[in-house]
């Protein structure tokens, strides 16, 4: 969908969604929102439901098996390491009470949120991060973003 007001005018609510992690968040808490921001705010949210849904494509950190989850630690919000429901980051050698599980795309913004200041470059960072894990490719495209959501 393209967004049609506001300084994201031009944009599509796909690119918002991965490289704008920041305004998707402020957008998703416009509950009350009405007209042209509240058809944003619903094809953002059908967007997260999709990103939440694929599968991670990158092997678990410690077995090399199915990943499910990441892990981030408190005051980073680029370097996530994904684990297989069996692994434990423990034992794994992180350091105890450090680490956040996150699996989905609000599990990420609150991660930012609470542990690394709630940056809009902590949040742009760490929904490309778990994307690339979801197999987004390092260079974000448009015919990128159009596969990862397609």
């Amino acid at each position: 969908m393209q967004i049609t007001i506001g300084k994201h005018a031009g944009e599509t609510t796909e690119q918002v969604v991965l490289k704008k992690a920041s305004y998707a968040r402020w957008v998703m808490g416009q509950s009350s929102a009405t007209g042209t921001l509240a058809a944003v705010r619903r094809d953002i949210l059908k967007l997260v439901d999709v990103y939440d849904a694929k599968a991670i494509v990158k092997p678990c950190h410690k077995c090399a098996g199915e990943a499910t989850r990441a892990s981030a630690y408190q005051n980073n919000h680029v370097d996530l390491y994904v684990w297989c429901d069996t692994c434990d980051p423990y034992s794994a050698g992180a350091n105890k009470g450090k680490l956040t599980t996150v699996k989905t795309y609000r599990d990420l913004l609150r991660h930012v949120e609470f542990s690394c200041g709630g940056t809009a470059k902590g949040y742009d960072a760490i929904i490309r991060s778990m994307a690339k894990a979801k197999g987004l490719p390092a260079r974000v495209t448009q015919k990128a973003i159009d596969d990862f959501f397609g």
